[in-house]
């Protein structure tokens, strides 16, 4: 088989796989037999270029991937479908069913304190029972990983290719710079909020949509994604191609995704509904991702397409998320006034601390783990550990396996925090280029278009160093 034809058949598949995986996480009805139909079909498929070459990397690093997924998959499916009935609580209710997984994060914005609490305490004591699955998909992928003389963090580290020690020192400066700040700025909300410290319950998913309460008000005639598309095409982009699903189905996924079905042709966005403001940037960032997908010239090879690094990824999707945060782009484009897109940069500046110290803690979490090869049954020690180091806060460690990200990815984390140096990268050169409203002129959407259109080999790289130095000052500037 000539390594196009292998090319054309696993683009197929991976097609197939990712619309059937699409309906199941937007609550849609969809076929368990048919994920793993194509699960076994498509790890076949990589086993086999595994067999006869090692080239493209890009490829190898995939198949590798591929294969593990598919001997995960029914615990995979398993784990999904525990998880939603497995972590509830019968003691509250949202939309008239027991609070579960998939409707936590939205029940917890009106929920008071001591029912929040008991929400989490109740979650947490229910972890063991997806651990198993949990821990046994984990342990069959890096099974997979090393038959082939790898693990995750050696496949990540090369697919974004970067050293070790430059991921840490990374992750450890934007940990050290941001955790004054953070800590600072969780107390004042706290007190603001609930008229106490913070709390271990307090987490991430519930300060990102609580932060914004008092001023939601002037937000709720904001047509987001309205403007989100505008600028779009202001810039000279097309985001007529991209799909959206904004239902709120009871077995939906509760965070927003945007899934590359088929690249640059079929393109698809799914969120809930949060408050408006969160809603925004759900959407700015979903539709970064999507914008990125879709403008990838369609005659690149396969691999160049298809297999981006997730960094190269999420840099986009945060470059749009962080117009949010943009007092002028408030004003000019959203019509806000200017004391609400000041206070509208002062939250979303918590929220970028929060998200830094967060994402610190779970990527060192995710990275001690496989490069100190910690048995599964310490992981949850070490995650209260990296938290406690990260954002000085003390909660149960067993927290990470609630996350939607952790007990899922083999390793994605860190890509967060690439994102965040390469926007602030991205937003200096263009502000520098073409003014303070950059985001008006077609010609900014040039340099855009040029860096999204190469697929993988973008050429972001051209400019952007990943220095955290200027991007470390910004964390540092005082938050209230």
């Amino acid at each position: 088989m000539e390594l196009n034809h292998w090319c054309k058949q696993a683009e197929e598949l991976k097609s197939q796989l990712g619309d059937e995986y699409w309906k199941m996480r937007v609550g849609l009805p969809y076929s368990e037999d048919r994920i793993k139909s194509l699960e076994a079909a498509n790890g076949a498929h990589n086993a086999d270029f595994l067999k006869k070459w090692s080239e493209p990397k890009l490829i190898f690093i995939d198949a590798v991937e591929s294969v593990a997924s598919a001997r995960t998959v029914d615990v995979a499916l398993r784990f999904e479908e525990e998880r939603k009935k497995k972590i509830t609580c019968e003691d509250h209710k949202h939309n008239g069913l027991h609070v579960n997984w998939t409707t936590w994060r939205q029940w917890v914005v009106d929920a008071n304190d001591k029912d929040r609490k008991r929400v989490f305490d109740t979650f947490i004591e229910k972890v063991p029972a997806i651990s198993p699955l949990i821990q046994e998909r984990f342990e069959t992928s890096l099974a997979a990983f090393e038959e082939h003389g790898t693990n995750p963090l050696q496949t990540y580290l090369e697919h974004h290719e970067l050293k070790i020690g430059q991921l840490r020192a990374i992750i450890e400066q934007l940990r050290d710079a941001a955790k004054p700040g953070f800590k600072k700025g969780f107390t004042h909300y706290s007190q603001k909020i609930s008229g106490r410290e913070p709390e271990y319950y307090d987490d991430f998913y519930y300060m990102r949509n609580k932060i914004y309460e008092d001023i939601v008000p002037a937000f709720e005639k904001v047509d987001s994604l309205g403007h989100c598309i505008k600028t779009m095409k202001d810039m000279g982009l097309d985001p007529s191609k991209i799909k959206l699903d904004d239902a709120d189905r009871p077995g939906k996924y509760p965070s927003p995704f945007c899934s590359f079905i088929r690249v640059p042709t079929d393109i698809r966005v799914s969120f809930k509904k949060e408050n408006p403001l969160n809603t925004a940037v759900s959407a700015y960032h979903e539709y970064g991702h999507a914008i990125h997908a879709s403008s990838i010239d369609p005659a690149l090879p396969y691999w160049t397409r298809n297999l981006m690094s997730m960094g190269l990824a999420e840099s986009f999707s945060t470059f749009f998320e962080d117009l949010i945060e943009d007092e002028l782009y408030c004003t000019k484009e959203l019509g806000l006034s200017k004391s609400t897109a000041v206070e509208i940069h002062k939250r979303v500046r918590f929220h970028n601390l929060f998200a830094v110290s967060f994402y610190c803690a779970n990527s060192l979490f995710r990275i001690d783990t496989y490069e100190k090869k910690i048995p599964f049954e310490k992981w949850d020690d070490l995650y209260a550990r990296q938290i406690k180091d990260c954002m000085g806060m003390t909660i149960p460690g067993e927290y990470w396996q609630l996350h939607h990200i952790l007990p899922e990815s083999l390793l994605y984390v860190p890509s967060y925090l690439l994102a965040f140096v390469r926007s602030f990268e991205m937003r200096n050169k263009l502000g520098k280029e073409y003014g303070p409203e950059w985001w008006k002129s077609p010609l900014a959407g040039k340099p855009l278009r040029e860096w999204m259109k190469p697929g993988q080999d973008s050429t972001l790289a051209d400019f952007s160093r990943l220095d955290v130095r200027n991007f470390l000052k910004r964390l540092k500037e005082p938050v209230n």
